[in-house]
């Protein structure tokens, strides 16, 4: 049904086994209390800075993860319904 799907968000997913949650964009950066998440592990693009993509989980925190990372859409197709 049309009315629940939404072009606003953009989302990315984990492409490798694991990696880890930066608290800013930088490698050297300290690692979230989380610590890290496995493959296939959705999130919500906030931002972006250099190689770096600020996402949010499901439950509302905030981290960073260089791109190399996720997978992310290359193009967006419109969907008509």
């Amino acid at each position: 049904f049309g009315a629940n799907v939404t072009r606003k968000l953009v989302c990315v997913s984990v492409r490798s086994n694991s990696v880890k949650l930066r608290k800013s964009p930088n490698l050297q950066s300290e690692v979230s209390e989380l610590r890290q998440v496995d493959k296939y592990t959705p999130f919500k693009r906030i931002d972006e800075q250099d190689d770096w993509y600020q996402v949010e989980s499901s439950w509302g925190e905030t981290f960073w993860i260089q791109s190399s990372q996720l997978w992310r859409p290359l193009k967006v197709s419109r969907v008509n319904f």
